[in-house]
């Protein structure tokens, strides 16, 4: 694999990404528990260099030492959502191929990461495993709930040309 084109994360992409995403939520009024998890990531990574920083230096250390929280999370999302095929007759159903499933759970995993890093910076020496479950829940709550906004991932990865392995890989 071309490592020039797959190998790499694009931060400044990752970080438009997750602004895009997250004010749209807020604008549509996501609730306050999200706000202030946005907020935490506004404060501690806001730009490339403090993301880069507060991933190298907090978010990886604790993921280092907890790495079963993301795999029981992706766990747990493939279980509730029948991944790769979709839960037909749920209300959170959109009807999609297996790319457009795999599409779901790399940008929900990507902007919740990236909440996570920020939070980690937000909070330094500090970041708890407290922190942690507060992000996941308050970003599962505004998220996987609302079959529109589930439906918008796509739409606006398509739009951005990132609905690729080559977008996917620039996220993730």
């Amino acid at each position: 694999m071309d490592e020039e084109c797959y190998g790499r994360t694009d931060t400044p992409l990752k970080l438009k990404t997750v602004f895009d995403l997250s004010e749209a939520r807020i604008n549509e009024g996501c609730g306050a528990r999200f706000e202030e998890a946005f907020l935490w990531f506004v404060q501690g990574a806001n730009n490339v260099r403090d993301f880069e920083f507060a991933n190298r230096e907090f978010y990886a250390p604790y993921f280092e030492q907890h790495p079963y929280i993301f795999e029981n999370y992706l766990l747990n999302y493939m279980f509730q959502n029948l991944f790769p095929f979709g839960r037909i007759g749920s209300a959170d159903f959109i009807r999609q191929n297996a790319w457009g499933e795999y599409l779901q759970i790399a940008i929900q995993y990507a902007w919740l990461q990236a909440l996570l890093v920020g939070t980690a910076g937000f909070f330094k020496r500090a970041f708890t495993s407290e922190h942690v479950i507060q992000v996941i829940q308050s970003f599962a709550r505004a998220t996987e709930h609302y079959p529109h906004v589930l439906a918008s991932f796509g739409t606006y990865l398509r739009v951005r040309d990132l609905d690729s392995l080559k977008g996917m890989a620039a996220l993730l």
